[in-house]
């Protein structure tokens, strides 16, 4: 097999399995009736803290596409990443 097509190939799968991801929703921020940003584990309210270098690079290997943020918990001491969904843009 042409390796320009192997590669072609894995972009376009890397490029879908991004997709897959999104749609699903995996790593999104998740809500509760007492939080519109609550961790995973506990369901209490998550804070930002500040980036890692590696965040910034799965910021770009994922393509731009995900908004990734950091976020813990004081309850529980979750610590992660989480991106929000955007259903479409805003009406100024």
């Amino acid at each position: 097999m042409d390796n320009f097509l192997l590669i072609f190939i894995i972009i376009l799968l890397y490029i879908l399995f991004l997709f897959v991801i999104q749609y699903i929703g995996i790593g999104s921020k998740k809500r509760s009736s007492n939080s519109n940003n609550c961790c995973p584990d506990c369901k209490g309210t998550l804070k930002r803290v500040k980036r890692f270098f590696k965040d910034k690079i799965i910021y770009y290997l994922t393509l731009v596409m995900f908004d990734w943020r950091r976020y813990n918990c004081d309850k529980c001491g979750w610590e992660g990443l989480r991106w929000s969904k955007q259903y479409g843009l805003k009406n100024n």
